[in-house]
């Protein structure tokens, strides 16, 4: 356990000062607790002998007008006030006087010699109905009455000297007890007070240099004085990180100086290379187009389009203005941009031959979405990609070969899906398709682009690398997507 921590510090001081308000505040509970039972006796005192004159005076007018009336009512009323007076004279029993304990004795036998005075009143007054001796025992009765009166006056005036004795002490305790818990309160204060300043002093410093500090780094300047370590541990933590930090970043401001002037000197080359790797690209494409004699090779497709007119081989005549359109198109369109319309053109004139020369082996679907004719491609793109599917995919078989072709709309893309069932491939294949390399090259065919020379070609003109997605397992057939933005 670290006791230099915050954490430790600030729990300890909440606890030691929980503890001591839960025990200021039970203190004070048990105090006043105390001083409430002390009353609470006092007044039951007293309440209890005002209770035996009550009911020994109520039990008194009930026999007197009992002999008046002769009703069963006045005589259970007596008596029921008799026993009242009775129960509460036993209480008497737990309160203790300092020199009246006599007092109580001869209240007790009071108010027994009360019950034998009057139910003597009452046999004779049943004997007798009423006369001499009637009369005796009646006033006899009322003599005690007044002697219970008597002996309750005392006892309450004992009760009275005892409870200012009481008084007086309780007085001189809560005395005691108020100067302990102003003591206790004044402590709690200097404690909490002391406590307060040393953590401010431990804190606020520490924090006051390291703000300084932080803001002459804001504003960039990193060769400043190292702090010092405060003694709180979090504290500690945060300024050996901060340390750490401005000495990393004075150690990259002067890596990136370095690397700075070597990445320029790079870039330069770079320039260079690129400079000539175009010129390396246009060599080749100038190779490529050389390749062929266009006014001679028009010249003769216009021949046999003429010929075949004179012998009515209309299918023939077809079949060589497609080849003428898509001759004229990839010599044009080799290094032009056109758009999605303009290609899908070109593909219908391409798969019209295929389907001459496939016939019901193979089976093509066309879906064009009209929003997308007029985005911007770079030309010669589709081609090459259902060359690849008809000559790696469906070629090997006898029949129901199938090439889908869609363009449409997503969002802010267009999606253009060249799907076949044919062979497949593997997917180190795909991986080397999509590095660039131009192994799906076949040779004899209307371009002679590969499937990797359009994945270079996409990515040079959309500056993404993320134009093209290949899906495909061997002999399961595969789906490629090229991502244009629209």
């Amino acid at each position: 356990m670290n006791y230099r921590s915050l954490r430790i510090r600030l729990l300890g001081f909440i606890s030691i000062a929980i503890i001591s308000i839960i025990s200021i505040n039970m203190y004070s509970i048990l105090r006043i607790k105390s001083m409430e039972n002390q009353y609470n006796d006092m007044i039951n005192k007293m309440f209890v002998i005002n209770n035996i004159n009550k009911e020994i005076n109520s039990s008194k007018l009930y026999l007197e007008k009992y002999f008046l009336t002769k009703t069963d009512s006045d005589l259970k009323n007596y008596i029921v006030h008799y026993e009242l007076a009775a129960e509460n004279v036993k209480k008497l029993d737990d309160y203790k006087l300092n020199e009246g304990f006599y007092l109580v004795e001869d209240l007790k036998n009071t108010v027994e010699s009360f019950l034998e005075s009057s139910q003597d009143a009452i046999l004779v007054f049943y004997i007798y109905d009423r006369g001499e001796e009637f009369y005796k025992r009646l006033q006899e009765t009322r003599e005690i009455t007044t002697f219970i009166n008597e002996y309750s006056l005392k006892i309450q005036n004992e009760y009275l000297k005892y409870n200012e004795q009481l008084y007086k002490n309780i007085s001189q305790d809560n005395s005691r007890k108020n100067a302990v818990l102003l003591i206790s309160v004044a402590f709690m204060l200097i404690f909490a007070s002391t406590f307060a300043k040393l953590m401010a002093k431990d804190i606020t410093e520490p924090l006051n240099s390291l703000t300084d500090l932080s803001k002459k780094v804001s504003k960039g300047e990193f060769d400043v004085p190292e702090l010092e370590t405060p003694e709180i541990y979090e504290l500690q933590v945060v300024t050996e990180g901060f340390n750490a930090m401005v000495k990393d970043i004075n150690d990259l401001v002067k890596e990136i100086q370095d690397k700075a002037a070597i990445e320029k000197r790079l870039k330069d080359e770079e320039l260079k290379n690129l400079t000539a790797q175009n010129m390396i690209k246009e060599s080749r494409l100038k190779v490529l187009q050389s390749q062929i004699n266009p006014h001679f090779l028009f010249n003769a497709l216009n021949s046999i389009v003429l010929t075949a007119v004179e012998e009515e081989a209309y299918n023939t005549e077809k079949m060589l203005n497609s080849v003428a359109v898509l001759l004229r198109y990839s010599l044009n369109m080799i290094d032009h941009i056109t758009t999605i319309g303009g290609e899908f053109e070109i593909i219908k004139e391409y798969l019209f031959l295929q389907s001459i020369r496939f016939g019901d082996r193979v089976r093509f679907n066309i879906k064009l979405d009209e929003e997308v004719l007029e985005v911007k491609i770079p030309g010669m793109i589709l081609q090459p990609l259902v060359e690849n599917a008809l000559t790696h995919g469906i070629e090997g078989m006898e029949e129901g070969g199938i090439i889908n072709i869609e363009a449409l709309k997503i969002r802010n893309h267009c999606i253009i899906k060249i799907e076949d069932n044919g062979a497949g491939m593997s997917y180190q294949k795909i991986e080397e398709i999509l590095q660039g390399n131009n192994i799906s090259k076949v040779h004899g065919q209307t371009t002679g682009l590969g499937v990797g020379n359009v994945v270079n070609r996409l990515r040079i003109f959309f500056e993404d690398e993320d134009v093209i997605t290949i899906l495909s397992e061997e002999n399961k057939g595969t789906k490629i997507y090229v991502k244009i933005p629209a």
